[in-house]
């Protein structure tokens, strides 16, 4: 029987600018929710409980930069 991974990086998807200001993305395996997780320099600064757009986690950074 073939495991499935409990998350998956995703931080390829992020514009190269939030790469190198730190941020990273991930998704996890979900349990009750579908969690994606936006993280900055490794500590989690937003968590979507649905897979987001891109364009959501692109307005959530500029969020955060502002």
């Amino acid at each position: 029987m073939r495991r499935f991974p409990d998350y998956e990086d995703l931080t390829k998807m992020l514009p190269t600018k939030a790469y190198y200001k730190g941020y990273s993305l991930t998704w996890w395996r979900p349990v009750y929710v579908d969690p994606v997780i936006l993280e900055h320099r490794g500590t989690e600064v937003y968590r979507w409980d649905y897979i987001p757009s891109m364009t959501e986690v692109w307005e959530k950074i500029k969020e955060l930069e502002d």
